[in-house]
Order: structure tokens, then C-alpha cells, then sequence
């Protein structure tokens, strides 16, 4: 008597999804990475360029060059709104991403835990079905021997 499991097919896609989430979860986090990498080079041009305005003021400089350096300080402000807001949105789909391949592994789980069950009956029933032989062997050996 061979072991099958009767829901192995369902098994292998949910873990083949799982695989699936995972790897999307793993894209997502990288796209994360890359946008939040993109939002820190902004904030550190805009302390340089503060910095630089400091150091410029200090020093003593034009007038225009305090107005350029304001400018540019706005459009790297405009720069890190726009950087964040991608970032926010990179961060949301990550973890809906994440929750997706959580729910994907738990669900594969289920199916091997079941089959865990399956396999454990069916040992059961199969130690069972040899103790039966076992016994029914012992009992005609006592009867040809009387």
C-alpha cells in the first residue's frame, strides 16, 4: 500500500506561489531600496548646499550668488517631495508585497501540515495492518502445531 496524497497538486501550486510572492516581496524591497537611496542623495545635495550657504555667508558673498544657491535650494526641496512621496508609495507596496507572501507561505503550510497528517494516518493504518497479519500468522502457526 503506497502513500499518495490526494490534494498534492493544490500543495505544489501554493508553494509555487508562495515562491512567487516572495520574489515579488523581494522586488518591491529592492525597488524600495533604490528610491529611498534616491531621497537621501537629495537630502545630503541640500545640506552641502546648506552648508555651502553658510560658509558663503560667513565669507561674504553676492548677492546673486545667495539667490542662485536659493533657487537651487528650492528646486532640490521640490526634488525631495517628489522623492518621498515615491518613496511612501515604495514603502506601501513592500509591505503590502510582504503581507502577501506572508499569507502565501501561511497557506502552503496548511498543506503540508495536512499532508503531514495524511502520512502520519497512513503509517498508523499500515503498522496496524501488520500487527493484524502478525497476529493472524502467530495464531495459524499455534493451530498446526496442536
Amino acid at each position: 500500500m503506497s502513500f499518495t496524497f490526494t490534494l498534492e497538486k493544490v500543495l505544489e501550486v501554493k508553494e509555487r506561489e508562495a515562491a512567487e510572492r516572495q520574489k515579488e516581496y523581494e522586488e518591491a524591497a529592492g525597488k524600495f531600496e533604490t528610491v529611498g537611496y534616491e531621497l537621501y542623495q537629495w537630502l545630503k545635495a541640500r545640506e552641502t548646499l546648506d552648508d555651502s550657504h553658510t560658509q558663503d555667508c560667513k565669507a561674504g558673498t553676492t548677492v546673486a550668488a545667495l539667490q542662485s544657491k536659493q533657487l537651487a535650494r528650492k528646486t532640490i526641496e521640490t526634488a525631495i517631495e517628489h522623492s518621498q512621496a515615491k518613496t511612501n508609495a515604495a514603502r506601501k507596496a513592500m509591505v503590502k508585497r510582504k503581507k502577501e507572501w506572508q499569507t502565501a507561505t501561511i497557506e502552503a503550510k496548511k498543506y503540508e501540515k495536512m499532508k503531514g497528517h495524511k502520512w502520519e494516518a497512513h503509517v498508523r493504518k499500515k503498522k496496524k495492518q501488520d500487527q493484524k497479519l502478525m497476529d493472524e500468522l502467530a495464531s495459524r502457526q499455534v493451530m498446526q502445531s496442536r
